[in-house]
């Protein structure tokens, strides 16, 4: 991997791909808020919305054949950061082609381009990845540190967004959760992942796993969201082997929306997921905003 140069001065001249996600979004909104030139990479579908003075260009990561308006705009680009990745999307694209192809795509275009410093928010993954998912992204994480540009891989240990999956369930009245419920994690909210980001390019880091600012196991996420809801705590643990064994039937039966979270949630959940934290912002709080909303009720 090529040694790290100092970072050139704010403000910087910036290309985000995936930018109409969760976390795109708000690497958008905040490098425009620091007064970087922004270009964020959509899908021609998209009716995203930006602030002004960002400048917008159309084209499928997953097709090559329709970036040339990407290559145009990416002249005196100072760093690509690729939030793309294929999460809980129904079109029929494998992991493979989103999470590894369509960023390759984007790494040899940033390269023909002369761009001198390419940065992807991966997984905080520690072992051999054991989803499809998870085997997708650090598949190109190798290819982007053998590649001759300046890498800077990211590893949030897990989002908010991510954890609202729990509140769905304990509206229900209850949550199914896989194993003991002692595993422990700190995810962290998009705004203040996307600070963390932004503050790291600018000082010029490498490789960062990035927590939030608590620590929780899977059962005290839970209790945090009944607490929300005003509910009783009521979480049912199940057995790892029997989730994997169902898994086995899912994969080959449904599409991969279906499986795929499921999948990712397996693998997530059977270690400790812990980074080094930042942010301010809480899971309890997030729940509680999200219960108080009229149409969560």
């Amino acid at each position: 991997m090529p040694t790290i140069t100092p970072t050139k001065p704010i403000p910087l001249r910036i290309c985000i791909a995936g930018a109409t996600g969760y976390l795109g979004r708000h690497l958008v909104r905040e490098a425009h808020k620091r007064s970087h030139q922004v270009t964020a990479l959509v899908r021609a579908a998209s009716k995203a919305r930006f602030p002004d003075g960002v400048t917008i260009v159309q084209g499928e990561a997953t097709q090559p054949e329709t970036l040339a308006p990407l290559q145009a705009a990416l002249a005196g680009t100072d760093v690509m950061i690729s939030a793309l990745g294929l999460t809980r999307q129904k079109d029929k694209l494998r992991y493979k082609d989103v999470d590894f192809q369509a960023n390759m795509n984007l790494l040899d275009l940033a390269q023909a381009a002369g761009v001198p410093r390419f940065a992807y928010v991966h997984a905080l993954v520690r072992g051999k990845p054991k989803s499809d998912l998870l085997a997708a992204k650090s598949q190109f994480v190798q290819a982007l540190r053998a590649a001759q540009i300046e890498s800077h891989i990211f590893r949030p240990g897990g989002y908010f967004v991510d954890m609202e999956a729990v509140l769905d369930m304990a509206r229900s009245g209850r949550i199914w959760a896989v194993g003991d419920g002692s595993v422990r994690l700190n995810p962290i909210e998009g705004a203040d992942l996307a600070q963390t980001i932004l503050d790291a390019l600018e000082r010029g880091e490498n490789d960062l796993e990035i927590g939030g600012p608590e620590v929780l196991s899977l059962d005290e996420i839970g209790a945090l969201a009944f607490a929300a809801l005003g509910q009783p705590v009521r979480i049912t643990h199940l057995p790892r082997g029997l989730a994997v064994a169902l898994l086995a039937l899912l994969k080959p039966l449904t599409p991969r929306h279906i499986w795929g979270p499921f999948e990712f949630f397996l693998a997530a959940s059977a270690q400790d997921a812990i980074g080094p934290a930042y942010g301010a912002k809480t899971l309890g709080a997030h729940f509680k905003a999200l219960a108080a909303k009229p149409e969560a009720k």
